[in-house]
């Protein structure tokens, strides 16, 4: 008897982490030369900067998680298989939190396009995968110049010499 109970649970466990899969996930910001001295051709290709975090949400689901990533922008999860949204870890703030911190105030040269648009950036995914027994995702955010991770603005400046 005892032998069959210890079988059913060894099944049970078996089934349970068959449910899950791992993701080796890298996220990084792509940040682009914004012009000033002439650049060297290293230099006019940007650089990739590792990000801290991002926000991972099974579809379908309205839970969003919080995902740590390294220092140099990379994570191994244990996840639910399944269909999942990856989303900038700006997006997990409030409309008003983000206009804060990446909405210029006062400056002649920036053109904000609204709240309507802000909304609409906040509520899209940036990118979605697949997580399968083992699954490698790297996504790449692009920022622009003058105006960052905000889709919602445009910069009428002049450009550096």
């Amino acid at each position: 008897m005892n032998c069959k109970l210890i079988n059913l649970l060894f099944v049970f466990l078996f089934v349970l982490t068959s449910c899950k899969g791992t993701l080796d996930l890298s996220a990084h910001v792509h940040v682009p030369y914004c012009g000033g001295a002439e650049p060297t051709p290293e230099m006019a290709k940007g650089y990739l900067q590792p990000m801290d975090s991002v926000f991972l949400k099974k579809v379908k689901s309205q839970k969003m998680k919080l995902v740590l990533l390294d220092i140099n922008g990379f994570a191994q999860i244990k996840l639910p298989k399944g269909d999942y949204d990856l989303f900038h870890k700006t997006k997990g703030l409030s409309i008003e939190e983000f206009k804060k911190l990446y909405l210029p105030t006062n400056n002649k040269w920036y053109t904000y396009k609204g709240d309507s648009c802000l909304r609409f950036h906040m509520l899209r995914p940036d990118a979605g995968f697949k997580v399968s027994k083992k699954t490698e995702y790297k996504v790449l955010f692009r920022s622009r110049c003058f105006t960052g991770v905000n889709p919602c603005i445009i910069y009428n400046g002049p450009l550096p010499p």
